[in-house]
């Protein structure tokens, strides 16, 4: 796991887990563990765009709910966790935070932008982000 955490006692300040997994399990999940109230919206509907390219698999945020399960959203590759990720040479995780929410990026190592590498990286080129966490079911200044 690669996870940041607030200060003081844990969940009041937020969870997030960047990477995330157990055992054999071959995609990254990224999640969010929060106090109630903190969710992921539900899935687009079947024929809409939706705002991000990972599979959604829980919104309920609040770490008391399935176990501490979070709201997770899945990386649909499997270079991005485990057995796969170490074989491919690994790959970059990418978190931009604003205003309307978190993106994530996930780039296997032969697809990683090239500003990356420098001092300018421009997500507006990255194209659609794995993973998005928009402000208006969580607010990110009351969780995080």
């Amino acid at each position: 796991a690669l996870w940041s955490e607030g200060p003081g006692e844990w969940p009041a300040a937020g969870e997030i887990d960047i990477i995330e997994g157990v055992n054999l399990q071959q995609f990254n999940r990224i999640s969010l563990h929060t106090t109630e109230g903190c969710q992921h919206p539900a899935a687009p509907a079947e024929g809409t765009t939706p705002a991000y390219t990972g599979r959604l698999i829980s919104t309920d945020c609040y770490n008391n709910t399935n176990g501490n399960q979070g709201c997770i959203v899945e990386v649909p590759s499997t270079n991005s966790f485990g057995a796969g990720f170490s074989q491919s040479g690994g790959g970059v995780y990418a978190l931009q935070w604003q205003e309307d929410g978190l993106r994530f990026w996930f780039f296997e190592r032969a697809n990683i932008p090239s500003d990356l590498s420098g001092n300018s990286p421009s997500p507006s080129n990255w194209g659609s982000p794995t993973v998005f966490y928009p402000t208006t079911s969580c607010n990110l200044d009351r969780y995080f």
